[in-house]
């Protein structure tokens, strides 16, 4: 399962073919369900390696859908061995640490107005996802636009948004994460393929997926009697289960409770959210005030929904497991893990690692609770 760097036509996701990665020493391919993906390439500097993959590149694996590209070149020299040459990047949706949120609706100068989106309301938080990443990366009207680059929404449930939503100017990688934690999905960035034995998506040009993954569990159950867990972590805590909620403003504050818990259960956080009201020079009043009481009582729904009382925390699954990636599950995808004392329960893939090295290849997935 190699390696190989897109060749491109008119910009660099306008893919006419695939060049394989020759010569290399090790790789470590990392996909993961909501943060963004990592590689790691190791090889010598005299096979040339640096000029099969400069900076900017983007690349992708055999048998695998991820999109990574280029970030870093570093080259290790030492007096008794040939330099060495590690090769870094991360997956495509790693764009967006380096894209503003609103910035393609801002004035390239004078007076900034708050950044809106969802204005017609209604709208799953899944479509506001996807609302931000096209404004800033497929809207073609603004020079930020990255050709050939498509965004799909798989998700259609989950969280409902019944006002516009008033969003930070930021990297947009901060509202996007946050609007996915909300009801626990994920960002997958595609390449093109027609591999039907692999993700029930084939897209035809570079894809931005939304989604939730799907449950197998009734198909696809590790057990740590037959040795598919290497590794488990394993907590019994309710310090992270927020029953109330503190929300403040510049001007306004807002308790939002779930209606759970009382004396020593009770437990609040605090979240700031003066970006919706620090340009005001006096308090809001009427609608204006609504609407900003409106994004603190959904922001303070979103920090309770985010905390969980967890029993089984990571697993990392043994490669020796029957269970094949991309065959019997797929990045998000719910399996069901029968671990040690007893604990029983669904879990999400959160990552995949696929490593090559002197000894072959080898893959190992990750869950998580959900």
């Amino acid at each position: 399962m190699a390696i190989f760097r897109f060749s491109k036509g008119n910009s660099p996701l306008d893919f006419t073919g695939g060049i394989p990665v020759d010569r290399l020493d090790r790789s470590t391919w990392v996909e993961k369900y909501r943060d963004f993906g990592t590689f790691k390439i190791e090889g010598k500097l005299y096979t040339g390696i640096l000029d099969q993959l400069p900076l900017g590149s983007v690349i992708g694996h055999e048998g695998r859908l991820e999109l990574m590209i280029v970030e870093n070149h570093e080259v290790i020299e030492s007096a008794d061995t040939d330099a060495k040459v590690v090769i870094t990047g991360r997956s495509l949706d790693s764009i967006t640490s380096s894209r503003v949120a609103g910035a393609t609706s801002s004035p390239t100068s004078g007076l900034l107005s708050d950044y809106v989106i969802n204005q017609t309301g209604s709208n799953h938080g899944s479509e506001l996802v996807k609302e931000l990443l096209e404004n800033e990366l497929v809207d073609t009207s603004t020079s930020d636009v990255v050709e050939n680059l498509r965004v799909v929404n798989l998700h259609d449930d989950g969280t409902v948004y019944s006002n516009p939503k008033v969003v930070e100017r930021t990297f947009l990688s901060t509202p996007v994460a946050e609007l996915l934690a909300q009801d626990n999905l994920g960002l997958r960035s595609v390449r093109p393929h027609q591999f039907a034995s692999l993700w029930d998506q084939n897209p035809s040009f570079p894809t931005l997926f939304i989604h939730k993954g799907k449950d197998v569990s009734e198909q696809v159950g590790f057990s740590y009697y037959q040795g598919d867990i290497e590794e488990a972590n394993y907590l019994w805590s309710k310090k992270s289960n927020t029953s109330s909620v503190f929300v403040k403003s510049k001007f306004c504050s807002v308790l939002v409770h779930d209606g759970v818990g009382n004396d020593l259960d009770k437990s609040y956080s605090i979240i700031d959210a003066a970006y919706l009201d620090d340009k005001l020079s006096e308090a809001p009043t009427g609608d204006a005030l609504a609407d900003i009481v409106n994004q603190m009582t959904i922001r303070g729904h979103e920090e309770i929904s985010g905390n969980n009382t967890t029993e089984l925390v990571e697993v990392d699954i043994s490669e020796s497991s029957m269970y094949r990636y991309e065959l019997d599950y797929s990045m998000g995808d719910l399996v069901n893990v029968h671990a040690n004392y007893g604990i029983s329960q669904k879990m999400r893939v959160v990552e995949y690692a696929t490593i090559f090295d002197n000894e072959g290849y080898r893959g190992f997935p990750t869950l998580s609770s959900i």
